[in-house]
């Protein structure tokens, strides 16, 4: 009977999370983040494939990102870059932080890799190809516009 007990009461331990609380928004917020990363660890799916609408992208005109609290463990977009160009990167962060790197998908090269960038930058795009842009964010707060400049 003792051993009975003692086993229901690890059982019920086990199923209540072993006694650890979390806050009901402590909960959400790692559910949501939780659901983020099983979503971008899956293949070949795009930001519209997932419901992500914190990126507007227009390329080859424009790349808007604009978050309100967002936790990413990147997100990311892929533009089509036909010559070498420069990039106009404008961003603003009002909390939160923010990491932002601009990669060759093929070659890995990175042309941009900023923790909390803020103001303006020129970033010099040397070849035409694929590239990625990644937005890793913890509970960031701003913006980011990227566009290319016209010569």
């Amino acid at each position: 009977m003792k051993r009975n007990i003692v086993t229901l009461v690890i059982v019920c331990m086990l199923f209540s999370g072993c006694g650890v609380s979390l806050t009901e928004s402590g909960s959400s917020m790692q559910l949501s983040k939780e659901i983020f990363e099983e979503k971008s660890e899956s293949s070949g799916e795009n930001l519209d494939e997932i419901g992500i609408d914190e990126i507007e992208d227009n390329w080859p005109e424009s790349i808007r990102y604009s978050a309100e609290g967002v936790y990413a463990n990147p997100l990311i977009t892929t533009i089509e870059i036909k010559q070498p160009l420069k990039l106009s990167i404008s961003c603003m962060t009002a909390r939160g932080n923010l990491r932002l790197k601009i990669v060759d998908k093929d070659s890995k090269e990175v042309y941009f890799d900023k923790e909390n960038p803020e103001g303006d930058y020129t970033v010099e795009i040397d070849d035409g190809g694929i590239y990625q842009i990644l937005f890793y964010a913890e509970y960031h707060v701003g913006s980011v516009e990227i566009t290319p400049l016209q010569e």
